[in-house]
């Protein structure tokens, strides 16, 4: 009977150190998944900031007062936009949450970025550039209707993204931070003339 006793607490114990030994290899492949994705994840989080980046700079070529000016140029509103399409293919390839906290902050840049560069364009004729060939006769070339589309499109708030701002409320943020304390006396001022109904969310008084 102690025999039998014996060789059942040996299995047992032997059972129980091969399902530790099992937990033990899950945890270290699901660490190495885990691992092995944000690494992949930085570095295409890497990537679509250089290809909004090099999308921006295709139809705004840097200088070095960065300040930027929209040039009329057929290829490059068509360089810009394929670098815009793949940005849109890539960028659902990033799995982990803070990567693609981060990826949207990027996004949400460089769209106001566009959005400011494409308040240059003052009329139809903007969408047209001037050639002139070697023999210098004149040629009007259009800016590829698509390619327009893609980098409008992009400059645009999505229509399904909720706005964050619409979520703070504006009496908190006030009394977070002393807003309508003396050193906003401008800003409090500001509300108090022109949004009085937020004044008094703002706990304001009249004095």
């Amino acid at each position: 009977m102690e025999y039998f006793c014996a060789v059942n607490t040996s299995d047992w114990l032997a059972g129980f150190a091969i399902v530790i030994a099992g937990l033990s290899l899950w945890v270290t492949i699901r660490s190495n998944i885990v691992q092995r994705r944000r690494e992949n994840d930085k570095e295409l989080l890497n990537q679509l900031a250089l290809t909004l980046k090099r999308a921006f700079e295709s139809i705004a070529p840097d200088n070095e007062d960065y300040n930027p000016k929209l040039i009329q140029d057929r290829l490059a509103w068509l360089a810009c936009s394929r670098h815009l399409l793949s940005y849109r293919d890539m960028k659902s390839g990033i799995k982990t949450k803070l990567y693609r906290r981060l990826r949207e902050e990027h996004e949400e840049f460089w769209r106001h970025e566009f959005y400011k560069l494409l308040q240059e364009i003052g009329s139809s004729e903007s969408y047209k550039c001037d050639k002139w060939d070697g023999r210098g006769r004149h040629q009007t070339v259009y800016i590829e209707p698509t390619s327009a589309a893609v980098i409008h499109g992009f400059s645009a708030w999505p229509e399904n993204q909720s706005d964050p701002i619409d979520s703070v409320s504006f009496g908190e943020e006030v009394k977070r931070g002393n807003l309508f304390g003396v050193q906003y006396r401008n800003f409090r001022k500001y509300i108090m003339d022109d949004f009085p109904h937020l004044y008094q969310e703002g706990d304001g008084d009249d004095g």
